[in-house]
């Protein structure tokens, strides 16, 4: 090795030059500086390309992949999500539906010479309830199932101050009756109205309870009932009005209210299940029931018009006279009718 500045030949290992006292390892040392300041300039270009030149350590890059990731798996969610909801409120439907099927076969079309209401199954055995107008003036009345089929119906149970009625039928006697709903029922619960509103039968109409602790006093009195805006009429009077959650019957449909809105009411169920329980533990008799209010007076029903059995008495009905003449006898029994009819008639002319 020689000196660069005096040409002085020197070992490979001297520091310094023997001829001038130049140090030897200068290039090499230069060399090594030079080196390392372009791997540092490499390395800050790929630094700053890979910071996107704001030299800092990439957190938002980071970042915006860990967002990018959970966006996707919010979109994916979103696309599970919306099929869910659509097959809730598709099944929330179906339960409706069935509910109303279901319920059918339990309520029951109420047929007199004079009109008709509806009822429902409260009791297995034939326990049908309605309301008290609906059968007013009749001790026997007509059952009417949801297939059309007739069946003959007795009122055991019939009140002069609520609106209730209790008839006992073999229709559907066997069919799953109704669970009764024991307490309030909040405002806001949706309800499902079943009758024959019109003679229509089998109709169901969906609404909301809108109002409680309605009172009001005409021919009955009615404390505390429930207002509703489902859809009743003419006919639908004694139909039950169900929770439309629990399927539960939370009250009878016995008024229609019409000024610029329909709105109806329904007599709490619940305040009316001792009522119920008693007559079906101890029955009305026939007098009873057709004695209750003073329009049955003398008013002998068809089924005794022509049977020998002298044991049905009613109140005003002298067993002592003289046996009238077939035709006067026929004569009276028409004249009874029609004054039982006109009172029905005027007497159902406020109802639903």
């Amino acid at each position: 090795m020689y000196c660069p500045k005096c040409g002085h030949k020197h070992t490979e290992e001297a520091n310094f030059c023997g001829g001038c006292g130049k140090a030897m390892h200068k290039s090499r040392n230069t060399k090594s500086i030079f080196a390392m300041i372009l791997v540092l300039w490499i390395g800050g270009i790929s630094y700053g390309y890979a910071t996107d030149w704001s030299f800092r350590w990439p957190i938002e890059t980071i970042a915006s992949i860990q967002t990018e990731e959970d966006s996707q798996v919010e979109k994916k969610l979103k696309i599970k999500k919306a099929p869910t909801v659509a097959n809730e409120t598709k099944k929330q439907a179906k339960d409706k539906t069935e509910l109303i099927q279901e319920s059918l076969p339990s309520v029951f079309t109420i047929d007199t010479r004079d009109g008709s209401g509806s009822g429902f199954l409260y009791k297995a055995g034939g326990y049908i309830v309605t309301n008290a107008h609906v059968v007013a003036g009749y001790t026997d009345v007509v059952v009417r199932n949801s297939i059309g089929k007739d069946f003959a119906g007795t009122v055991i149970g019939i009140s002069d101050r609520y609106d209730i009625a209790l008839i006992k039928s073999e229709a559907n006697k066997h069919v799953q009756p109704f669970v009764t709903e024991t307490k309030e029922t909040p405002i806001g619960t949706e309800v499902i109205a079943l009758g024959s509103p019109k003679g229509l039968e089998n109709t169901a109409s969906i609404g909301y309870l809108t109002g409680l602790n309605r009172d009001m006093e005409m021919d009955f009195i009615y404390e505390k009932i429930y207002q509703i805006d489902a859809q009743i009429d003419h006919g639908s009077s004694g139909g039950p009005l169900l929770d439309a959650t629990t399927g539960k019957v939370i009250g009878i449909n016995s008024l229609l209210y019409k000024d610029n809105t329909v709105f109806g009411f329904s007599i709490p169920m619940h305040s009316m299940q001792k009522q119920v329980d008693d007559w079906i533990n101890e029955p009305m008799s026939n007098k009873a029931v057709a004695a209750l209010f003073n329009v049955y007076d003398d008013y002998v029903p068809e089924s005794y018009q022509n049977s020998d059995d002298t044991s049905f008495d009613y109140e005003g009905y002298d067993d002592s006279e003289e046996e009238p003449d077939p035709e006067e006898y026929v004569d009276d029994t028409e004249v009874a009718d029609e004054q039982v009819e006109y009172f029905i008639h005027d007497f159902r002319s406020q109802y639903e």
